[in-house]
Parts: C-alpha cells; sequence; structure tokens
C-alpha cells in the first residue's frame, strides 16, 4: 500500500504545536514521524519531558479541508467509546484557526506486516469480531450507516456513471455489459446494511496496530451503526490488496458473517465497487496523490469477489 506523504512536524505552525504543549502540560523534546493512511497531515509519536509518550496527528484546511472534518468527527466518536472498544484513548483536542490536531495515548505496536501474515490477520479479524460484540446494541448515539455513507456524492457509483457517457467508455468489460443489473443491485443497500451495531466503518491494516496479543483501530472518523457484519465485509477487500486471502475464503470461515444473507452481502459488495469504481475515475482529492491508485486495487478485488457471489 503507498501512503500519502505526511507533513514533517517540524513544518506544522508552532500555534499548534503551543497548543498541543498546554494541552499536556509537558514540552515535545523529539518526535517520531509516523506513516500510513492518505491523510497529508503530521502524525507523530511524541516524547515529552515528563518521560511519557502521545500520538499526535495534525492538519490544516490548506492541506486538505476534508481532513479537518474527518479529525473533528473522529475526535467526536472516539471521545465517546466505552474502555470495551479496542482503541487508544483520546487525550485532547486542539482546534484553531484552521488547524487541528488529536492526541491520543501511545499504542507501542506497529501495522500489520504487508503482505499479510497469517497469526497477525487473525488477531485482526478476531478484533473485528470485538467491535461487532462490544457493539451491539450500540453504546452512543450516531449516525447509520446509510446516512454516514449517503453523504457521499460517490455512493451508489454505478447510478451515478450511467449519467455520464465518459464514464461508461471507461468501464471494464464486464461492468459495462452487466452495468444495469449493477444499478438494481446496489440501490438496495440501505436495506441491506440496517441494524443496530456500533461499527468502525474503515478498517483497513493502515487504521490498526498490533500491541502484544491485541490489535488496536484507530480512525474512527467513519463511526457508525449497522449491522454486524458490515466491517467484515467493508474490510476484506483491503486484505487481498495487501496480500491477504481472497474475500470469499475468509467470509466463509467467520461466525459474524452468518449473520447477513446472501441478498444482502451480494447488494452491499456491489455498493461498494460502484464507489470504487467512481472514485477512481475521479481526480484525487487535494494533497492526497496515492488514494485513486488504491482504490483501483481494491475495485479489482471487489468486481472479483462479486462475480464469485453471483456465480460469474
Amino acid at each position: 500500500m503507498e501512503f500519502t506523504p505526511r507533513l514533517p512536524w517540524a513544518d506544522v505552525p508552532p500555534f499548534v504545536v503551543d497548543g498541543v504543549q498546554q494541552l499536556l502540560g509537558a514540552k515535545i523534546v523529539r518526535v517520531e514521524a509516523l506513516v500510513g493512511g492518505f491523510s497529508p497531515g503530521a502524525a507523530v509519536r511524541a516524547y515529552l519531558d515528563d518521560n511519557s509518550t502521545v500520538f499526535i496527528k495534525t492538519v490544516g484546511t490548506s492541506l486538505n479541508p476534508m481532513s479537518v472534518e474527518l479529525y473533528r468527527r473522529e475526535a467526536q466518536y472516539t471521545a465517546r467509546l466505552p474502555e470495551t472498544f479496542p482503541a487508544p484513548r483520546l487525550v485532547g483536542v486542539f482546534d484553531q484557526d484552521d488547524w487541528i490536531a488529536l492526541i491520543f495515548d501511545d499504542v507501542a505496536g506497529p501495522m500489520p506486516s504487508e503482505p499479510w501474515r497469517t497469526d497477525e490477520l487473525t488477531l485482526v479479524l478476531d478484533g473485528v469480531d470485538a467491535i461487532a460484540i462490544a457493539g451491539s446494541p450500540s453504546p452512543f448515539e450516531a449516525p447509520s450507516f446509510s446516512e454516514q455513507i449517503g453523504a457521499s456524492s460517490s455512493w451508489e457509483g454505478f447510478r451515478q456513471i450511467t449519467a455520464e457517457d465518459r464514464l461508461i467508455e471507461g468501464l471494464d468489460p464486464w461492468t459495462a455489459d452487466y452495468l444495469d443489473q449493477l444499478v438494481a443491485l446496489e440501490s438496495g443497500w440501505r436495506e441491506a446494511t440496517a441494524g443496530t451495531t456500533l461499527m468502525h466503518g474503515d478498517i483497513r491494516r493502515d487504521n490498526m496496530l498490533i500491541a502484544g496479543e491485541r490489535v488496536m483501530f484507530v480512525d474512527w472518523a467513519s463511526c457508525s451503526i449497522g449491522a454486524p457484519w458490515l466491517d467484515l465485509a467493508l474490510f476484506l477487500p483491503s486484505v487481498t490488496v495487501g496480500g491477504g486471502p481472497q474475500p470469499a475464503t475468509i467470509w466463509a470461515t467467520r461466525r459474524v458473517a452468518r449473520t447477513a444473507s446472501e441478498d444482502q452481502l451480494c447488494t452491499l459488495v456491489t455498493a461498494i465497487l460502484g464507489y470504487l469504481t467512481l472514485s477512481a475515475m475521479s481526480p484525487a482529492p487535494a494533497n492526497m496523490p496515492t488514494v485513486r491508485a488504491y482504490q483501483a486495487k481494491t475495485r479489482d478485488v471487489t468486481r472479483e469477489w462479486l462475480q464469485t457471489l453471483l456465480g460469474e
């Protein structure tokens, strides 16, 4: 996975650094730059003069306005997560003059390896199950999955593609041949994904850390309420992109998958494919040059999964 280049800590505005230090009540003596994700903001492990460490991520609207709003949502949801959720504690938020910085407890552990190792993948899949268990029913009010995702202008991507000849011309042959059927299939995603479980909504390798025998999930900006199997289904194509097994292979082994009908799964996978197909055709967001290539790879894996579900 090729991540977006991050802002060096030295280029973070001094007023942001000062504000973070005031919140912490300690001085930052050195930082360790961290990689991962598609946000262009800075992300560091900060070592403080009181001998403690924290994780800090910060971004400004000049880098990417969408990232600032996502950070605000992440702060709102993470602050409400019960201790039973496998997520680091939010320590503080600095939000001023179009810049926001989030401070978390430091998790002393790396991202999972790429290509995926079997032991780490099993640990992560068990962690996904743990979220479904801890989140059923949701411990607090949050947007439904359909409300959270439906706000995206590129959701129901196949329907939007049919409105522009240039987009239709850019489709692969299989998708072009089945376009009408795909539009019909994706249209039922709201009903198919309804539920009462609090979910992460954006589980990928770069949104987790292996901490000993436990996995901790970060970046809860897409937190919402839906069916208990959603996090698993949304996660699986990224596993294959990262060198792991095919989605169908993993899906068949997981207990939470049994809570979804074949029709529900097929509808969601179609909707994911529509989103990825349209997104991969779109210009890259500001200062996020690698995201479209990643979406194109994930699209191809998702298309193969859908073809398997449809018996193609």
